[in-house]
Order: C-alpha cells, then structure tokens, then sequence
C-alpha cells in the first residue's frame, strides 16, 4: 500500500482514495517467470515465489496457506537500477515499455534431506534490464546473503551482451557432481537485431559461457577466436536464448551443448572429457537467409531428445552387371533438435517467413571434432533442402516412394501459414510427439493503438519424426503463448503404497487443448499427454 504524494501535500487524509491510494505497488514482471521452491516437507510446506519485476527488484514471497495469504519477504535491487528510480518517479508516458530492471526469469540449485532444502543457490540474468547476472544464497530464505555477480569487464566476459539467456545449471566432464556449472548464451546485441530490417553482424553475444555456479568464475568458453576458448568457427550473431544439453553416454555429466543464434543458426558444441583442449564447435545447421523473407531469427531455446526412426532405404545391389533394387527397413539412432524461428524483439513483424524445425543429428557419439585432427570429418552443416517440407502434407505411411524421400532427409520443418505468424516460444517433447506454439499478430499495423487488436496464440501438435499430426492448431488465446510446459502430479497412494501418477499434462498453453488423448490416458480426458513417466532403453552400436 502506498499514497500518491504528490497529491498528498501535507494532509492528514487521503483525498479521492480511489485514485491515490495504490492497492499494489509492484512492477510488471514482464518477462520473469515464477520460481516456486518448498523450503519445508509435504506435510508442513513453506512455498516461496521468486521474481523479478521492471521496477528493478527480485522479489521473495512466501505463500502462506494457514492465512491464504501471499505476502513479500524480501526484495533485491541490482545496483546498477538506482538510477532507474528517477525515471520511474517522474512516470513520463513515452507509448511504449521504456524502462527495464530484473526481466529475467531465476533459476535454482538445491540440495535437498529428509527436513527440506538444505542449500539453495539462486541465479538471474537481467534480459532488457542489464547485462550481467547474480547469485543469491537463499538457504535460509528469509536471510538471503549474496554470492557473486559477473557481467562483461568479468574476466574472460567482454563478449558478454544483454544477459536473455536463462542459465542451465548441470554438471560436466572433470568436476564432480557437487561441483555444478552454468552454461548460457553470451547474450544479446540489441544494436544489430533490434529493427525490423535483415540483421546486421553482431559485436556482442557471440559465443556460450560456462561458470562455476558457486564462485561465478568462468571455467570455458566456446565464441569467436578472438575470445579464447574453444571457437565455433565462423560465429557473427548473438545468442540470447537458453541452451540445450545433453548427457549422450548417461553418465550424469552433460558432454554437449545445443545452441540457437540470431542468425538463423544451429551450433553443437561436444565436451568428450576433462580435457578442455578436445572440446569443440561446429555449425550443425543454416536455416536463415539473406532477404528479408528469409532472414529468420532464432530467440527461443532449441529442444533434445535421444530416439530412433526406422527409415525404408533402397539399395542398388551390382551383381556380376546385373543391377537390382532392393528395399529395406533401417533403424537409425538420432538425435532430434527442435527449434522455431521467429523475430522476439518483434512480435508484430509480417515480413518474415517463419518455420518451425526438427533436426535429425546422426552423430549420436560426443567426441572431439577439432580440425586437423587424424580422421576427424567434422560434418557438413544442414540446411532447408536437407529438411522434409511437411508444411502441406507429411509423408504417407501408405506410399513407400514418399517413406523412401524422406529417410534420404535429416528431419523436417513446417512452414507457419499466416501473415507475420513466428514461434517465440521453445518446444517440449513429450511421448514421440513435438509441441509447440506461435503468436499471429495483428494483420494491420498501421493502427497505433495496438491493443485494439492483439493477435492470437497457437498450439501445435505433430509427430516428433515424421511431423503427421492430427490437426495443424488451436488457438490458445489472444497472448503471445509460452512453452507449453510438462507437469507430472504427485505419485498417489493406493493401498498404502505410491504409484506413479496415471497421466502428464501440459500448462501454459491458455485455452488450447492438446488433442486426442494418447494411450494410457483417461479417453475423457481432453488435457492428457502422456499415461505416465517409464523408461525406455536406446542401444547404440559403434565400431572401434
């Protein structure tokens, strides 16, 4: 609660409450999203929210069900918004968001017993706000202590621009699993990709950095070769989205990177073993251009799954100079990368044809592919005419000609239909099936009051191999949607024994319903994606 005072003068009542007495005095959180972590046990919760908001701060609350209420236990202001203070105060109109703080989303690392969460170690970027990123010690969650903060006159960080991308904390070859690291794109460069014309080469953002999640030190690096590090040849343009790891050989230690560029690029990263010197980069896909049309940006987190398709192949056999054709069935392990394109900085851009892709990576093995090494091949990057155009139709199941055409491709990518229609959104992969999202914005932009007409979310649906679908969208609300997001209940229990919960389900998809309920689910029940976590087992045979 608050008063105008600027109305106030002095007086010993508020006069015209309705409009000088402030209900809520919180910022916008415009692009953080809700951290909830339970410091207590099932029985005896203690929930608290944390996020950041525009007016500069990362707020902790702490939901409080005895009372049913929500109340705030403390706030953080990164000292490089003071002077943001000012501007807020004045409160001049400018018609747009103008003024930015904490817009990044936060991230945790816990250690958890019997009694709870013994240690919690929070991270944030800025995203529009800054360019730089804190950690916070919230074991005790009403007594926070800071930890460390880096931006670009860090040691090693001056590739450091706007920090967009969320941290991804995990652990990698050589350091322990008490020993977590935070790997995230090296940020934005607003300058070169903020218009609505073809994008210029980046200054900033160029690379992904890896630090050491309690001190903040860096511990690697991949960018351009005038950064040091491992270098991903030819990088030119930003990355401000999250990154994608994998742990390939299930050892508990993630060995490769997946990262998505402005540009419209997709970069592999492998991490083989302890040593930094075989690490390596490369340019696993090119799916923008050089026109406007073509000129695709990637903002949003690539998406990866270990699977395997079985592909028909026709083989040509030459026996004695007598040529015959014989079909087979091939089972080839892959592993797929999903990601959309679409202009984030944006939103309302008609000149762009978007996509959104799935990638097939045959090199299912993380190892060195540094050049110059004896017999390293490092593979040839993908591009649109490596890809299935599914965008009208997939390929039949029916017609074995069309089943041959696509095992010769490395995966797929669908074309967005509508004017302006871009994914902003990253993806989730749940039971062999792809979901993901698109915003359409308003068809008329010549209108300047835009929330006249806001535009519509989508929800797509397709097959993760072959991109079949049993519908092309649903609308989920006049928003730009967000990751379609897989929660699993809690486990129930049945006579006295935890069983796994029957179904999964996806938020954060508005009012779309994701489509015919797959096996093992409820027929009734429209929102069920999946009939339960189980594992499953992916042999892979390599020779010596």
């Amino acid at each position: 609660m608050g008063l105008d005072v600027d109305n106030n003068k002095g007086l010993e009542s508020v006069p015209n409450p309705a409009t000088n007495w402030r209900d809520d005095i919180m910022g916008d959180a415009l692009h953080s999203k809700p951290l909830a972590l339970n410091f207590g046990t099932k029985s005896t919760p203690d929930v608290r929210i944390v996020m950041g908001t525009n007016h500069g701060f990362l707020h902790m609350f702490k939901d409080d069900s005895s009372s049913n209420s929500v109340n705030e236990t403390w706030a953080f202001i990164p000292y490089e918004l003071l002077p943001n203070l000012k501007t807020l105060r004045a409160n001049v109109p400018t018609g747009v968001h103008s003024v930015y703080g904490v817009d990044g989303s936060p991230v945790a690392y816990t250690e958890s017993n019997d009694s709870g969460i013994e240690k919690a170690w929070l991270f944030f970027g800025m995203r529009r706000g800054g360019s730089s990123y804190y950690a916070i010690d919230i074991s005790d969650p009403d007594n926070p202590s800071f930890m460390w903060k880096v931006d670009a006159s860090s040691p090693g960080m001056s590739e450091l621009g706007q920090s967009w991308s969320t941290p991804v904390i995990t652990t990698i070859p050589g350091r322990s699993s008490e020993s977590p690291v935070l790997i995230f794109g090296a940020g934005y460069s607003p300058s070169g990709k903020d218009g609505a014309g073809i994008g210029a080469d980046d200054v900033k953002g160029r690379g992904v950095f890896i630090l050491d999640a309690e001190t903040g030190a860096l511990v690697h690096q991949f960018g351009s070769a005038s950064t040091g590090g491992t270098q991903l040849p030819g990088i030119s343009d930003s990355i401000p989205s999250s990154v994608a790891v994998l742990d390939s050989n299930a050892d508990g230690a993630t060995d490769r990177i997946y990262a998505t560029d402005t540009g419209g690029n997709v970069w592999r990263m492998d991490m083989p073993s302890a040593d930094t010197n075989k690490w390596s980069g490369f340019k696993f896909a090119s799916l923008g251009g050089g026109v406007q049309s073509s000129d695709r940006r990637f903002y949003s987190a690539p998406a990866v799954a270990q699977t395997v398709i079985t592909n028909i192949a026709e083989v040509t056999v030459d026996n004695g100079g007598t040529t015959t054709k014989t079909k087979t069935k091939l089972n080839i392990p892959y592993d797929a990368v999903v990601v959309g394109s679409g202009h984030r900085a944006m939103p309302s851009d008609l000149s762009r044809s978007d996509m959104f892709f799935t990638l097939q990576d045959r090199n299912v093995v993380s190892r060195s592919f540094k050049g110059g090494g004896s017999g390293v091949i490092i593979p040839t990057t993908l591009t649109l005419s490596d890809l299935y155009d599914v965008t009208s139709t997939p390929p039949s199941d029916s017609d074995e000609q069309e089943q041959i055409n696509f095992g010769k491709k490395r995966g797929w990518y669908y074309s967005f239909s509508r004017a302006g229609e871009k994914n902003l959104s990253p993806a989730t992969i749940v039971n062999g099936r792809v979901f993901f999202t698109s915003f359409v914005p308003p068809g008329d932009n010549s209108n300047s009051d835009q929330c006249i007409s806001a535009g519509a979310g989508f929800l797509y649906n397709f097959d993760l191999h072959r991109g079949t679908r049993t519908y092309n969208y649903i609308r989920t609300g006049e928003f730009v949607p967000d990751t379609p997001q897989l929660i699993v209940p809690p486990r129930v229990v049945n006579e006295g024994e935890e069983v796994e919960p029957p179904n999964m389900y996806l938020i954060g998809i508005g009012a779309a319903l994701p489509g015919n309920p797959p096996e093992g689910c409820d027929p009734s029940d429209l929102k069920c994606v999946g009939g339960g976590l189980s594992t499953n087992k992916i042999y892979y045979y390599t020779s010596d």
